[in-house]
């Protein structure tokens, strides 16, 4: 290990090769994918992005692994969770208009649209407006919604249910 810290190229291919599965494994766990393409993001590129991030500025992040502290490969699962969840809140969240068309249509068209909820200024999120319009003018379900933010579903639900919380003590509805 210690020449991987000092650059020496065949070294760090060594440790490339041996450590490559461990990296694998985590960032197809954390991403929970079971083949090497996920939606948005290519395996290949998170563990390239992992290695990158070890060895850049002159291998600084190996310097501080402590064998006195961690496995090996419990060090560089943390590397690989930590760049994987970096890697996904750089992602941008798509944004949805929250503006009618202003297509000519029919009278029914203009009532479906008049129809739509509306959410007061300022009181949900960005992500809590786009995840209740995809959920209920999109009539998107909540995997779709998780698939197309690159979010977990559980996320998707909290932010739903914290929307619906924040909506129903606005408007005084009681559960």
């Amino acid at each position: 290990m210690n020449k991987c810290v000092t650059g020496d190229d065949e070294a760090r291919n060594q440790f490339v090769e041996a450590n490559k599965r461990i990296i694998y494994a985590a960032a197809a766990k954390l991403t929970g994918s079971q083949n090497t393409s996920i939606p948005g993001q290519d395996l290949d590129d998170l563990v390239q992005d992992v290695f990158v991030r070890i060895f850049k500025n002159d291998s600084n992040l190996l310097k501080t692994f402590d064998p006195g502290r961690a496995s090996l490969s419990t060090w560089l699962t943390i590397v690989t969770r930590s760049t994987v969840l970096s890697r996904f809140r750089k992602k941008q969240i798509p944004t949805v208009s929250y503006e009618p068309d202003l297509h000519e249509g029919t009278m029914d068209e203009t009532a479906e649209e008049e129809s739509k909820p509306e959410f007061p200024e300022g009181l949900l999120s960005t992500r809590q407006k786009l995840i209740m319009t995809m959920l209920y003018e999109k009539e998107m379900d909540i995997a779709e919604i998780a698939e197309n933010l690159g979010i977990e579903a559980q996320s998707v639900r909290s932010a739903k249910h914290k929307a619906l919380e924040k909506l129903r003590k606005h408007y005084g509805v009681k559960d």
